[in-house]
């Protein structure tokens, strides 16, 4: 019972000390995690919707104003192997867009970078007092360069409006669930380390922590889970030839709100995120509100 609420207590002391792309959007955000699903022990697949903005310009040097929109349509999946540990793959079709006062339009689409990973259970619902259980899970995984990449496509654009980014990348993350009948608690911190391509480019490392508050409510056949929180991104700058990338990398604080609904094998989840702080790519960009939509088979 010690080493439970020991490993339980090194989470929650982690999480406060703290990955979608644009470059005068410049950055990166790297979170593709399964948000409350990972609270459920079924196998899955499903297809979800993800899209992120930006919008900014070099206001200083009178720069004219641009709107970066990507958005993702995913096929994706967990499988459990065993009780305690399972895969989980990604295959995202993609659809960059960039427009703005003064700029030529651009838009491109095609099959994004294929993740893969593997994730752990260390605790599986083992009991903290009477009521409650948590949960510990460590996840490592790959991301493969498996989407179109051409550093010359237009020298107006940055590098994060390509399909991929040519190279191989790792990430790794740790959740940490609280909760008995009707509240939970899921907390999850993760981090994905970028190399160089071959074109010498390298995108900036992301960490990122997100931490939620739910509540179940329950019959027979159906569940509505609403929940609320944070979202927190931390970006490095990219690189070229060793050298930082002008314009890329940053940091932003986002409330988020959604809700999960099960019926029988389905669940339908959506959540929105506001941006409540942020710096990107030195002040020139900001982030618009982001939105999140899935629907899974589990069984």
């Amino acid at each position: 019972m010690q080493r439970q609420i020991f490993l339980a207590l090194v989470f929650v002391c982690l999480l406060p000390a703290a990955l979608w792309s644009c470059d005068a959007c410049g950055c990166s955000a790297a979170g593709n995690g399964i948000g409350l699903l990972s609270d459920t022990r079924s196998n899955l697949v499903g297809v979800r919707w993800q899209r992120i903005g930006f919008q900014g310009g070099h206001y200083d040097h009178g720069g004219a104003l641009t709107q970066d929109l990507v958005q993702r349509v995913e096929l994706w999946g967990r499988y459990f192997i065993s009780p305690n540990l399972q895969i989980n793959a990604s295959i995202p079709y993609v659809f960059n867009e960039r427009s703005g006062e003064e700029t030529i339009p651009f838009t491109i689409d095609g099959l994004g970078d294929v993740q893969l990973s593997v994730v752990y259970t260390l605790l599986n619902r083992s009991p903290l007092g009477t009521e409650w259980g948590h949960r510990v899970e460590l996840g490592a995984g790959v991301k493969l360069p498996t989407g179109d990449y051409n550093p010359i496509q237009d020298d107006r654009l940055p590098d994060n409006m390509n399909l991929g980014t040519a190279s191989l990348d790792w990430f790794f993350n740790a959740t940490y669930i609280l909760s008995q009948t009707r509240f939970g608690w899921s907390n999850n911190v993760s981090y994905r380390l970028n190399t160089e391509n071959k074109y010498n480019y390298r995108f900036g490392n992301q960490f990122i922590v997100q931490s939620y508050a739910y509540y179940r409510l329950k019959s027979k056949q159906w569940q509505l889970v609403p929940y609320a929180g944070a979202y927190t991104e931390l970006i490095s700058q990219d690189e070229l030839r060793g050298s930082s990338a002008h314009g890329t990398g940053g940091e932003g604080l986002f409330a988020t709100v959604g809700i999960d609904i099960y019926f029988d094998q389905l669940n339908l989840s959506a959540n929105g995120q506001i941006p409540v702080l942020q710096h990107y790519s030195d002040g020139e960009v900001e982030a618009n509100s982001r939105f999140n939509i899935s629907l899974a088979f589990l069984f």
